[in-house]
């Protein structure tokens, strides 16, 4: 009877756990065959597998398109994994959330420039603000007026339930998702001969050309570290630029640091006249023993080398961007509220994300969401996890697409706008561990089939910047059917000019929370520390002194921290 009983106990938790495991299985079937609540902005449909999508991916060099992606966890302890590339589903996109994605990215992109030139003017913006080192003003600076040119940035974007884009962070200095984003969407979209915008290819070619008949250079050294995306994102990029490169030598190194090529070669003539095309994060050169020659002016003149992206990103790539732009174009619909400081009204705080300035994909975020109402350990907990002050941004609530969350993102290259990537998560915060789906554009019905016409607006000060920095701009498309023109506006965006004011404000007052945040840290640490020593005295000292060690170490009133 007891063996019965033994195996009766065995056999279900053996069927508990494999249901567990088939659990997650069984929600995304469910999921993928269900419809989305707000089918007239956008869905996610079905589709079948790409034929020979091993053979093809493998000759665009998209060799990680299987590694694991979204996770669907099971009841207890099984959980199931998306591929990091989805093959069978397919995000419609409207026409009327397309062209506005398209719009809202050439506004914010102008925008972004306008901000640019103006923290390079302002030390206190630079050092307080984004809290880059003073003796790295000068190679910033040097770059940017030298107009030296960029090449790659991601603006990031969420839809909310009102139906409107709301802008969340641009990368600009080491965007991911290029191969998924250009080639990969594009054989998806050519199997199903669907309509996609997608130039990526044809303006990375042109930008890179573009930047070595700029500069002159006999050899481009290209840097990737030794992570599967990087090394196929750069073979990837190489395949690009070799047919354009018959002037120009090619050089692909695998490193972990930058210090392994900087330290033999940095100084030899060969590499002073060569552009650096790196997958590499400008800031952490603040890390290697090379930073001194990174903040030498004579590093960024015109006669030396040229890195890609230039040193200038680095303004655009910091998340204080958001909150810079928010203060100087409060009017603008696209920007949810952000500051340097955590956002409050009538003392307590709306749903928001802190988020590290330098922090990237997904990384270092945190949702005040998390701390159901506790909005002061979610304050705490922004100060004390981060190596730096963070900024503060409104979260903004999106609909779920079959339970997944979901970031637009839009491609500029040197300027334009040229292809959109999309990823999903289970979680609000879309990072790593997402995935990617292809998407398409629905046009409108009609009886002619008309051409997407999309009108960007550029006001006379950005135009101003964008002709210095890109001269004489055309916006291509990849397919007769949208067509991208410029329209030059005397109506300036309004610019509060009050927002240095504002936002050195907000600095002040982030700086004394931090510091009233480590403090308070440190006293609890302390009061730790004594609670400890007091235990190890009651345990070697007589019982009748145990109370007076007790109400010593409580004497300060104050509570423990729980994430101190």
């Amino acid at each position: 009877m007891l063996k019965l009983l033994k195996y009766n106990i065995a056999a279900a938790a053996a069927g508990l756990l494999a249901f567990d495991f088939i659990y997650p299985q069984i929600g995304k079937r469910s999921n993928n065959n269900s419809e989305d609540k707000n089918v007239d902005v956008q869905r996610r449909a079905n589709f079948q597998p790409l034929k020979d999508l091993e053979c093809k991916f493998r000759e665009i060099f998209f060799d990680f398109y299987k590694i694991e992606g979204t996770r669907w966890k099971g009841l207890f302890f099984g959980y199931s994994n998306d591929n990091y590339w989805i093959d069978g589903a397919g995000y419609q996109l409207s026409e009327n959330i397309f062209t506005n994605l398209i719009k809202t990215t050439h506004e914010l992109h102008n925008m972004c420039l306008e901000a640019t030139d103006r923290v390079l003017k302002d030390d206190l913006l630079l050092k307080e603000v984004f809290d880059i080192p003073k003796d790295m003003f000068p190679i910033i600076r040097k770059s940017w007026e030298n107009r030296q040119l960029d090449l790659l940035s991601r603006y990031d974007f969420i839809l909310g339930k009102n139906g409107q884009l709301y802008f969340l962070e641009v990368n600009g200095d080491t965007p991911s998702c290029i191969i998924e984003a250009g080639q990969a969407q594009k054989l998806w979209a050519e199997q199903f001969q669907l309509l996609q915008f997608n130039n990526i290819d044809f303006e990375i070619k042109q930008g890179l050309q573009k930047i070595m008949e700029q500069n002159g250079k006999s050899k481009l050294f290209m840097l990737y570290n030794s992570s599967q995306e990087d090394k196929c994102t750069f073979n990837y990029l190489h395949s690009l630029i070799k047919p354009i490169s018959t002037n120009i030598s090619i050089d692909i190194k695998n490193i972990s640091q930058i210090d392994d090529v900087i330290e033999n070669e940095l100084k030899s003539d060969n590499f002073k006249s060569s552009i650096i095309l790196k997958q590499y994060p400008f800031e952490w050169l603040a890390s290697e023993s090379t930073y001194n020659f990174f903040t030498n002016p004579q590093f960024y003149d015109n006669k030396s080398q040229i890195m890609i992206e230039p040193p200038w990103k680095i303004i655009m790539s910091n998340k204080a961007m958001s909150v810079l732009l928010y203060n100087m174009f409060p009017q603008n619909p696209h920007l949810a509220k952000a500051s340097l400081g955590p956002i409050r009204y009538g003392g307590s705080g709306i749903p928001q994300v802190s988020k590290q300035k330098y922090g990237r994909e997904g990384d270092s975020i945190i949702l005040s969401n998390y701390y159901k109402g506790d909005f002061e350990s979610f304050q705490t907990d922004s100060y004390q996890k981060f190596s730096s002050k963070p900024i503060f941004q409104e979260f903004i609530d999106s609909d779920h697409h079959q339970q997944r969350y979901i970031t637009l993102s839009c491609w500029v290259i040197q300027g334009k706008p040229c292809g959109i990537v999309i990823r999903e998560d289970l979680n609000p915060i879309i990072g790593q561990g997402s995935s990617v789906v292809p998407y398409y554009i629905e046009k409108k019905q009609s009886e002619n089939e008309q051409q997407i016409q999309i009108d960007l607006i550029t006001d006379t000060t950005q135009s101003n910047i964008r002709q210095s920095l890109y001269g004489k701009e055309e916006f291509n498309s990849n397919t007769d059917l949208i067509r991208l023109q410029e329209n030059i506006t005397e109506k300036k965006q309004y610019v509060d000019p009050l927002f240095q004011n504002k936002i050195i404000r907000q600095n002040n007052y982030s700086s004394y929370l931090q510091k009233k945040t480590v403090m308070s840290s440190t006293q609890n640490n302390q009061m730790h520390t004594q609670l400890f020593t007091d235990r190890l005295l009651d345990a070697q000292q007589p019982n009748q002194n145990k109370t007076t060690h007790r109400q010593s170490a409580g004497s300060t009133g104050k509570k423990f921290s729980p994430h101190s």
